[in-house]
């Protein structure tokens, strides 16, 4: 399992969802997605990335277990990410990522996540049919085990993760998409499960706006496939009307699977010494097994 991997992927998804943040509710021109990019105001990653990085956490967590407890950790993970949201900041025995102050930012965060996970941390069932794309942004981490486990295995949990929250039937198919897009680019360096209307639409409009799971793969796949570099991944993905941090959190995680150009930005990541903090445990963890 490379750490050059890790890093690379998680901080394309990092500084992609960040330069996405301030426009998730808006309709940016490439000229404005530009201007921020090559700005010098700091970055800030959203809870996209957020959950994210609790997910990698969990796998630190479980690889003693050689990942036999990753179920139970999960959830736990994704709990942890909540309390980050419901405080203002770490208490003083605080460790891992409920350590870092910078987690505990909040950016307009998922209320479906945010429902069901306090659902689930008072003890009650997770009753929702939600296709929202929070259960999408946050599956990195399980690709990047693929050098540890079985494509089969990495979709059953990854189909997992996104039920602990979303639990429209339409999850499992996006998941699957995902996670299927994301080995090829691992194993292919090429996205090559592309569908003929992914090929020849001319817009990203075509597959929606990415409030929804599907969607949100579609858009992101869409710019992973049209983009020549990084920074035209960011405006494909971010310029139009819809969850244009989500749609390039996604597309910024497939990207960082092959190729580069997110160096330069990682630097203005607010989150940055989590994140270094982050992956140090990650390569820890596993040149250890």
């Amino acid at each position: 399992m490379s750490i050059a991997l890790a890093r690379s992927a998680l901080y394309a998804q990092a500084v992609a969802d960040a330069v996405g943040n301030p426009f998730e509710f808006g309709n940016p021109s490439p000229a404005e997605v530009n201007a921020y990019l090559h700005s010098s105001e700091a970055l800030r990653i959203t809870d996209d990335t957020q959950m994210a990085t609790f997910g990698m956490e969990a796998l630190i967590l479980s690889a003693p277990s050689k990942f036999q407890d990753i179920r139970e950790q999960l959830p736990s993970a994704y709990l942890r990410w909540y309390q980050t949201q419901r405080s203002r900041q770490p208490t003083a025995d605080e460790t891992g990522l409920l350590a870092e102050e910078t987690m505990y930012r909040v950016e307009a965060p998922g209320n479906t996540c945010l429902d069901a996970l306090e659902a689930l941390r008072d003890g009650r069932e997770v009753n929702n049919d939600s296709k929202g794309c929070g259960c999408i942004m946050r599956l990195l981490p399980f690709a990047l085990m693929h050098s540890r486990m079985p494509l089969d295995s990495l979709q059953s949990i990854a189909a997992y993760s996104g039920a602990i929250t979303h639990r429209h039937v339409e999850v499992q198919e996006a998941v699957s998409v995902y996670m299927t897009a994301a080995m090829e680019m691992i194993q292919h360096r090429a996205l090559l499960t592309i569908p003929d209307e992914l090929r020849s639409a001319k817009h990203i409009t075509d597959f929606g706006t990415g409030w929804t799971a599907l969607s949100c793969v579609q858009m992101a796949m869409w710019a992973v496939y049209h983009a020549e570099t990084f920074d035209e991944l960011l405006t494909l993905s971010i310029c139009h009307e819809g969850d244009s941090d989500s749609v390039a959190a996604v597309a910024g995680s497939l990207w960082g699977l092959t190729r580069g150009g997110w160096e330069s930005y990682a630097r203005r990541l607010e989150q940055q010494p989590a994140i270094e903090r982050l992956l140090g445990r990650w390569g820890g963890s596993f040149a250890m097994m």
